[in-house]
């Protein structure tokens, strides 16, 4: 019994103890809005960088910058940080798109090219590049990854770059080859100067598209890719390396005043691999004088049938041999100097001119001065059978004096043929007042100019003539002497 009530004591004295001791009370401070707002903020920027990290269907770049004092230099900063290792990114993946384009091929071959065309790549990849960063979409974060610090996000989705550089760069390697293609279809229908035009508009292309790169493109359809400035310069230069200008006529032939016997007319062929000639339409030529001078009106171009007249109207004529150089007119085909080919298609050709004689024909019958007609036809019309030109001049003397050699040779004739006939004493017959009676004589001679040196002559026998005047009686004495005329001026011409 006394065991039980020392145990119920104990018990009763611990729980009173238990009883007296204080309770333990644990202070729990609340967390302030600000503070859940920046933990809020601080996730949120965790979760859409780390998104778009992951996301495979954009190009991006990242920086982080410290704010210090001046929040605005420091999202600058970030910014400018973010987009330099965007632009790291677009410029690895544009100049794989470059390569490709340039060789042709839809993988990247890893070629090597020269330090001057890398320097070329690189202009271009800075250019798309610059294009392509100006486009991003962006975000910023202040207090990430820290306290203090910004993060600026750029990117760009790959869609975008693909339409804006992958579509661009394949639009206008289409253009190229559109024109190579069209260039080649005219040529094979004979439209070559069409042809040409369409080679051109594909070299400027290239040029302002590509400036100096190795542009390559299967042009053939044979997947084997060329290089197409080689390729175009091949067309031209195989065009008109098997170009031919001729003239249609062997010889032409200017007179003493420059005109000429018939325009010179060139004729414009294209010779195919296998030797047949096509006309060619409308090709522009142009003319240089070479020896002599002269007056040409207007362009050249050739016809359908590839002819072309010389639109010449007269040339100069103190000179004996006229030559005229005639080619294609490259300032007429625009564009055309892009390329560096060789000399353009020519012909020489020359304009010979005709030996002209000035023939002065006189008939000094009493005191009169006379052409005779029926005697200067004769001899014009001999000169004329004879291949030479004529001229018409007249001298007032019965013989050749150096004032009519320096008179005639204004006209520019390489010989003076002179004939007069004169008449002697007249006198009536049998005392008759109405019967005259005289007599004829005369001389041909032949002068070769500009000197004047005589080189043949015939002097004409003495005739004697009658009539009812002095004149009828002269007309009569000279008539008998005609026929001698000609033939001494027959013998003379022989002597040319």
């Amino acid at each position: 019994m006394k065991r039980i009530c020392i145990v119920i004591f104990l018990i009763i004295i611990l729980i009173s103890g238990c009883a007296r001791t204080p309770k333990e009370v644990i202070n729990i401070e609340p967390i302030s809005k600000e503070e859940l707002e920046k933990e809020r903020l601080f996730n949120e920027a965790k979760n859409y960088i780390n998104t778009k990290r992951d996301d495979q269907d954009i190009y991006w770049g990242e920086g982080i910058a410290n704010i210090g004092d001046d929040l605005g230099e420091a999202k600058l900063l970030a910014k400018d940080r973010a987009l330099k290792e965007l632009s790291r990114q677009i410029e690895v993946t544009v100049k794989i798109d470059i390569t490709k384009t340039l060789t042709g091929t839809s993988v990247s071959t890893g070629k090597e090219y020269s330090e001057k065309i890398e320097d070329e790549i690189s202009k271009k990849i800075k250019i798309y590049t610059n294009q392509i960063i100006t486009n991003t979409k962006e975000k910023f974060f202040t207090d990430f990854p820290k306290t203090g610090t910004m993060t600026y996000f750029v990117y760009i989705s790959k869609k975008d770059y693909e339409e804006k550089v992958q579509r661009d760069l394949l639009t206008k390697k289409a253009m190229i080859r559109t024109g190579i293609q069209n260039g080649n279809t005219e040529f094979m229908n004979h439209n070559y100067l069409i042809a040409i035009g369409n080679w051109i508009k594909a070299k400027e292309y290239t040029n302002n598209f590509f400036g100096q790169l190795p542009l390559q493109d299967d042009l053939d359809n044979n997947g084997i890719p060329k290089e197409i400035n080689a390729y175009l310069y091949g067309k031209l230069n195989n065009f008109f390396g098997n170009t031919s200008l001729t003239c249609l006529y062997d010889e032409i032939f200017y007179d003493a005043q420059g005109e000429l016997t018939q325009k010179p007319v060139i004729l414009a062929h294209y010779i195919s691999d296998i030797g047949e000639k096509h006309p060619l339409e409308k090709l522009p030529l142009k003319a240089e004088f070479i020896q002599g001078t002269g007056i040409i009106q207007g362009n050249m171009q050739s016809e359908t049938y590839g002819q072309a007249e010389l639109p010449i109207s007269q040339v100069d004529p103190t000179y004996k041999i006229t030559s005229i150089h005639i080619e294609i007119d490259k300032q007429r085909i625009p564009g055309i100097d892009l390329f560096s080919l060789p000399p353009m298609p020519s012909i020489l050709i020359e304009l010979k001119k005709i030996k002209t004689v000035a023939l002065s024909i006189s008939f000094f019958n009493d005191e009169e001065i006379i052409e005779p007609g029926d005697l200067k036809n004769t001899v014009k019309s001999i000169l004329l059978n004879s291949g030479l030109s004529v001229l018409s001049v007249l001298i007032t003397g019965n013989n050749v004096n150096q004032d009519d050699i320096q008179a005639v040779n204004n006209t520019n004739a390489d010989y003076l043929l002179f004939i007069n006939a004169h008449t002697g004493i007249i006198s009536n017959v049998g005392g008759y007042e109405n019967m005259f009676t005289t007599t004829c004589s005369g001389v041909v001679s032949l002068h070769k100019l500009p000197q004047g040196n005589m080189i043949s002559s015939e002097n004409i026998d003495v005739s004697t003539g009658f009539g009812v005047s002095s004149i009828i009686a002269g007309w009569d004495a000279f008539g008998k002497l005609k026929e001698i005329f000609i033939s001494n001026t027959r013998k003379i011409i022989g002597s040319m």
